[in-house]
């Protein structure tokens, strides 16, 4: 079987791009596994690495819970819920 060495370093991995490097703000620059699929109509690209924890929070808890601000600041993060 081989490691993750090798398959950085297989000629087929690298000719699919596999693997591709991507920017984080927290991480910095990292590899990160492709898109498998490839479709020359419709090519898909990863372009980040998804919504920071909490990111939308404050959305969530006002649409879906009906929360208001007031609500959220003195019961919830007060009590380091969020």
């Amino acid at each position: 079987m081989p490691d993750i060495v090798q398959l950085f370093d297989d000629p087929h991995f690298q000719a699919r791009e596999s693997f591709i490097k991507i920017n984080d703000d927290e991480l910095g620059e990292i590899f990160i596994p492709n898109v498998v699929s490839k479709f020359s109509r419709t090519p898909e690209k990863v372009t980040h690495l998804g919504n920071k924890l909490g990111e939308h929070s404050d959305d969530t808890l006002s649409t879906y819970l009906e929360l208001d601000e007031a609500t959220r600041e003195q019961q919830l993060r007060k009590n380091g819920i969020i």
